[in-house]
């Protein structure tokens, strides 16, 4: 009776009264009990042989499934610019270094000693429109001071006036020995403010742009006798 499993009775007292037993008997014969069977709780059924060792797992359809991972959240809306942060002090020193061209007066290659030369320049108040990150912008520039060098050693000097030619001119210098190769210096120190979707904004602190005027010569008046 050892080969129908769970099929013995009080009857026969020589065999087995559970399959099981009969797996153990002499000389190891092989036993036909089911397997158990447990489910995972998942999506699983999963088979064990009478000595409790795993031996098959099979998928069981319409079980539970793994809930799907949650969707990436969309990616923002890129943020209007601020306002107030449009202009910086790197854009006002670009805007203000197409300005600062200096001028002499007389405006030759030679001036002579002893004789006042005017200084000038084009870096004045003045208005630039651009264009940025999409929103128009107006920049409003404002020479604060200028510190002119004459280029023959002697000191710097300020004004608050851009200057002008001979004989109305506010700002000169008189050369008192000849010299070859003289520029002048000019350094406008600026500060600006923008307008920008209707309101208007001030870029802080000021900004310092120098420049050089072409090079000229100090000479002495030549002596014409008579």
């Amino acid at each position: 009776m050892t080969g129908q499993a769970g099929t013995a009775t009080g009857g026969h007292s020589s065999g087995t009264a559970r399959g099981r037993g009969a797996s153990h008997g002499v000389g190891g014969a092989a036993s036909d009990a089911p397997p158990s069977v447990q489910f995972d709780g998942e999506n699983e059924l999963i088979y064990f042989d009478q000595n409790g060792r795993r031996i098959m797992t099979l998928g069981v359809p319409g079980q539970a499934q793994p809930a799907a991972s949650a969707p990436a959240p969309a990616a923002s809306a890129p943020q209007a610019p601020d306002p107030a942060t449009l202009i910086t002090q790197r854009d006002v020193a670009q805007l203000a270094a197409q300005r600062g061209t200096i001028s002499i007066s007389p405006a030759r290659a030679e001036v002579l000693i002893n004789k006042p030369v005017y200084y000038s320049t084009d870096a004045t108040a003045h208005n630039a429109e651009l264009t940025v990150l999409g929103v128009p912008v107006t920049v409003h520039l404002t020479p604060v001071i200028y510190t002119w060098s004459p280029g023959d050693g002697s000191a710097s000097f300020t004004s608050t006036s851009p200057g002008g030619a001979w004989p109305n001119g506010t700002i000169s210098h008189t050369y008192a020995h000849p010299t070859t190769g003289v520029s002048v210096g000019l350094t406008v120190t600026w500060s600006a403010s923008f307008t920008a979707m209707g309101t208007t904004y001030q870029v802080p602190g000021t900004v310092a742009v120098s420049s050089q005027s072409a090079p000229f010569s100090v000479v002495e008046a030549e002596t014409r006798l008579k």
